[in-house]
């Protein structure tokens, strides 16, 4: 399956329960804050998102060196909490850049394969 359509498909709201902690890397959680959003990855390979409520909407494009594999733009009204599942996506570097008036937060995401997945926030 190629990259934009497992993206597509692994990108969802949060609403299941992480039961699959035990099959992956137990790297620590990386975690970046600012004064309008939270990203963080967890030891299971899921990128989360939340924003808070604010005025107007927020743009976030994730993409590689080939271009861009999901992009949205969301009303922040009552804020929101995402999730990213990386578990399905090739080894590589990707970049999830969020956009929120004129606050620009652009991190990258390296995804390795060895004998379990490792995923880090950098």
């Amino acid at each position: 399956m190629n990259t934009f359509f497992a993206l597509a498909l692994a990108c969802t709201l949060s609403t299941a329960p992480n039961t699959d902690d035990k099959t992956l890397s137990r790297e620590t959680a990386t975690y970046v804050v600012t004064n309008k959003m939270a990203i963080w990855l967890t030891e299971a390979g899921k990128l989360k998102l939340s924003v808070g409520q604010h005025d107007g909407s927020a743009v976030i494009k994730l993409f590689d060196h080939k271009g861009t594999l999901y992009t949205n733009r969301v009303g922040l009204r009552k804020g929101i909490h995402q999730t990213f599942d990386l578990t399905q996506i090739t080894e590589g570097t990707y970049h999830i850049e969020v956009t929120i008036g004129d606050e620009v937060v652009v991190k990258t995401i390296r995804v390795e394969r060895h004998q379990s997945p490792v995923f880090r926030l950098g």
